[in-house]
């Protein structure tokens, strides 16, 4: 793996909520367990509704490429913050997946995420750095991580 960039996304500026469409669409199924695309409207909507002070989305990436894209939501009420990942197919297995969790480590003193349960590369992933399942039910394991 080369060392990626790490661009954060300014919802101001429309640079780059394109390629995060796409990316979110090559993931939806991990994502959401849904095969519904991510339409134009529908991510225009998303990057309007984004509060700089709990929401935060990044795009990685490898030359000119992007290839993976983390969002960080706040839970208020708890303090924890919620990451969705998203690795291009192309890139998938090549330790993107990792970088991304290893970076909203860094971010981030508290996470707690749900992946499905057939996603056993990200559960084996998750559970190496450190997240423990809270809950298990309807397919979906929740995990929750704290900075030691």
């Amino acid at each position: 793996m080369i060392a990626p960039a790490v661009w954060a996304l300014n919802p101001g500026n429309t640079a780059g909520w394109e390629t995060l469409r796409e990316l979110r669409n090559q993931c939806r199924e991990f994502m959401t367990g849904s095969t519904a695309w991510i339409t134009a409207s529908q991510q225009e909507d998303f990057r309007k509704n984004l509060e700089d002070s709990t929401q935060k989305v990044y795009l990685v990436v490898e030359g000119v490429c992007s290839i993976a894209f983390l969002y960080l939501r706040l839970d208020c009420a708890t303090g924890e913050w919620i990451p969705t990942y998203g690795v291009a197919e192309a890139k998938r297995g090549l330790g993107y997946g990792k970088f991304l969790v290893a970076l909203s480590q860094v971010l981030c003193e508290r996470l707690r995420l749900k992946v499905l349960q057939t996603n056993d590369r990200a559960c084996q992933l998750y559970h190496a750095l450190g997240f423990v399942v809270t809950t298990q039910q309807n397919g979906v394991k929740e995990m929750y991580w704290e900075r030691p």
